[in-house]
């Protein structure tokens, strides 16, 4: 099985009060959330979470 091809699509979260960690605060509790689907010769789709700057790699 190959991968034929990949859609990347960002969708938000919207969390309903302010999140964070060690590394800031979203005060308003809205989040990007990146999600990629790669497509195979096989018919299958999968599906990721998270950045996806070098998915074409």
């Amino acid at each position: 099985m190959k991968i034929t091809g990949y859609r990347s699509l960002t969708t938000v979260h919207r969390w309903g009060r302010p999140v964070g960690d060690a590394n800031g605060v979203i005060a308003d509790g809205v989040t990007e959330v990146p999600v990629v689907l790669l497509e195979t010769d096989g018919g299958a789709v999968g599906v990721g979470l998270g950045a996806h700057a070098d998915v074409a790699r």
